[in-house]
């Protein structure tokens, strides 16, 4: 069954207009950048969560920690978490040995800054 040209022509307009509202939500920030920064902040947490990232325990393979990193970076990346807040969050999720690690590399690092 042939279209008519209206249908045609009122078909590519609203893949057009689609297309175009894609473009602006994707180009434009997640969380509406006139909230207060701790506002902003709290809200990308949230949302950070509602996505259910997986804690990390630690493992002896390298492989599984990139996928783990990899996957966390394009939650954030798709969030759009600033970098500061991305350590943050990455930490929270560390658990078992990969917080004992951390807690071990953090405290190194400020001892070395102190000296």
């Amino acid at each position: 069954m042939a279209r008519g040209a209206n249908q045609d022509d009122a078909l590519a307009q609203a893949l057009c207009e689609m297309t175009e509202a894609l473009r602006e939500t994707r180009s434009g920030p997640l969380v509406s950048p006139e909230l207060s920064e701790e506002t902003r902040t709290m809200t990308i947490i949230r949302e950070f969560h509602r996505y259910d990232p997986p804690k990390f325990k630690g493992t002896t393979n390298p492989l599984e920690a990139e996928n783990w990193l990899a996957d966390l970076e394009k939650r954030m990346d798709f969030l759009r978490v600033d970098d500061m807040l991305r350590v943050d969050l990455a930490v929270y999720l560390l658990t078992e040995e990969a917080n004992h690690w951390w807690s071990l590399t953090k405290r190194t690092k400020e001892e070395e800054r102190q000296q």
